[in-house]
């Protein structure tokens, strides 16, 4: 912090030197002088800079988590996430087998239901045409 202190006061020194001083014998010195403030300013500030950023990982490096824990908590995530994952394919299987079920439940109770009035029909006509409705429910229910 000191050294920021006396490159700011050189680095200003041109400014306010130029300004008090009449008798300047070398405007080149004054020049040089407030160049050289500067970078010292530069130095401090990039310092400090270098400083903090060193604290900042060793205060990680010593009083942060370990990397066991961070593996930890991560697998610990990880088999939430999974277990939240496993149980909505779950759900979604169970609901496209029980869509897949009553569909195919349905189809075979119409199939059931048109076979036994073909069979109770009296009329030739009408027994055929029962029978083919019958059978385009059995290539619907295999397809489903």
């Amino acid at each position: 912090m000191l050294t920021a202190a006396i490159g700011l006061g050189y680095g200003t020194f041109g400014i306010y030197g130029w300004l008090l001083l009449d008798g300047i014998r070398d405007p080149g010195s004054f020049v040089l002088g407030s160049l050289g403030g500067f970078f010292l300013v530069f130095l401090a500030v990039q310092g400090i800079f270098g400083v903090v950023g060193l604290e900042g990982q060793l205060a990680r490096h010593f009083l942060g988590p370990r990397h066991q824990d961070e593996l930890e908590r991560r697998i610990a995530e990880l088999s939430a996430s999974r277990a939240a994952v496993v149980d909505a394919v779950n759900d979604e299987r169970r609901r496209i087998e029980r869509d897949l079920h009553d569909g195919v439940q349905q189809r075979l109770v119409a199939l059931g239901m048109l076979l036994g009035r073909a069979r109770r029909s009296q009329d030739a006509d009408r027994h055929d045409r029962l029978l083919g409705q019958a059978h385009d429910e059995s290539r619907r229910a295999r397809q489903a």
